[in-house]
């Protein structure tokens, strides 16, 4: 193709196309393929990628467990020992004697007191974290202190196995819970059978009530309706304790209540607890328990040692930090001051 002369002119003047051979003109276009785009080399995309316009709340949603009970059905939580006391004794004693008639000479009668050592084992366990320098910096870019989490996650993971020892003990040790002592005295059964949403609120409270009678059958009518006492069942018992009861009359007239102001009116000191560990392996259980009894707690969580924090080994690029604690199950000092009933 020759080209064209005017293009060496414009050069001339300044005006440069290189490679150009000559103008465009609506012949020339009609005498051109004009083919069409040809395929794009780069990946076919409709926006910007989704994490630029992603928003992350920085507060961090903890999952949640069911609460820590026993001590709040206890009253308080006592520590006993220390990790190096593996064995506690806790006396107890009874006074005895009889007396006889009088008499100036008379050496008759005679008065003495016995004394007995219960034992306690002592529980000692552990958990440990750890976490890498890599790992730590890559949840740092997501806003979380992953080394304090790993601390609270130990703190929760120990207090839950000292509330469940507080309950049941330590299996193999002279440790044992609120539910599973041997010297508490054996359960009663519900009288209308397992609580339900067509149980009267007047059976619930004679259930109650019996397990009341137990109490002062037991203690030889060292409390009565007015002494401070903790009634504790599960939750999904608990709700039962709203179901209607009917006083006096049973016509549309009568008075209706609830079984748990039926409770309250007559026990006026009553607590209620709910804790899930009341629904055993055996059945649903309801404990009532009196709170003192002539100065001492009928039932104390015991500890040794509580959230030991042991020191933080580096590795070469990370660390690990045991955590520990104690438990001696829970001190029952009365167990007649406790009653019971399964199945309900």
């Amino acid at each position: 193709m020759n080209r064209n002369p005017e293009l060496a002119l414009l050069e001339r003047r300044g005006f440069v196309w290189p490679g150009a051979m000559d103008f465009q003109t609506p012949e020339l276009l009609e005498r051109m393929a004009q083919d069409a785009e040809p395929a794009i080399v780069t990946p076919a995309n409709s926006g910007i990628p989704t994490y630029l316009n992603t928003y992350v709340d920085p507060q961090l949603i903890d999952v949640l467990f069911a609460p820590n009970r026993a001590v709040e059905i206890c009253g308080a939580e006592v520590q006993k020992g220390s990790w190096v006391t593996p064995t506690a004794v806790f006396i107890q004693t009874e006074s005895t004697g009889e007396v006889s008639s009088y008499g100036d000479f008379n050496q008759n009668g005679v008065t003495g007191v016995n004394p007995t050592f219960p034992v306690r084992q002592q529980y000692l366990y552990q958990t440990i974290i750890n976490y890498g320098d890599r790992e730590a910096e890559e949840y740092g870019l997501a806003r979380i202190n992953l080394a304090n989490e790993k601390r609270k996650s130990a703190a929760i993971v120990l207090n839950k196995f000292q509330n469940t020892s507080y309950f049941s003990g330590v299996a193999n040790l002279q440790n044992w819970g609120l539910l599973n002592d041997p010297s508490l005295s054996a359960a009663l059964t519900p009288t209308a059978g397992a609580w339900g949403e067509t149980t009267s609120g007047t059976q619930i409270y004679n259930d109650v009530k019996s397990v009341f009678f137990q109490l002062q059958t037991q203690l030889d009518g060292l409390i009565d309706e007015d002494a401070r006492m903790t009634l504790s069942l599960s939750p999904t018992k608990s709700v039962y304790l709203r179901n209607v009861a009917t006083v006096g009359s049973t016509t549309p007239t009568g008075i209706y209540s609830t079984a748990r102001q039926l409770i309250s009116d007559n026990f006026p000191n009553i607590r209620v607890v709910n804790a899930v560990q009341y629904t055993t392996g055996s059945g649903e259980l309801m404990q009532l328990k009196v709170d003192e009894l002539e100065g001492v707690r009928v039932a104390e969580p015991a500890y040794s040692e509580k959230m030991r924090a042991h020191r933080i080994v580096q590795e070469t690029s990370s660390f690990n930090q045991k955590f520990s604690q104690g438990t001696w199950g829970t001190v029952i000092r009365r167990p007649l001051g406790i009653a019971q009933m399964l199945g309900i």
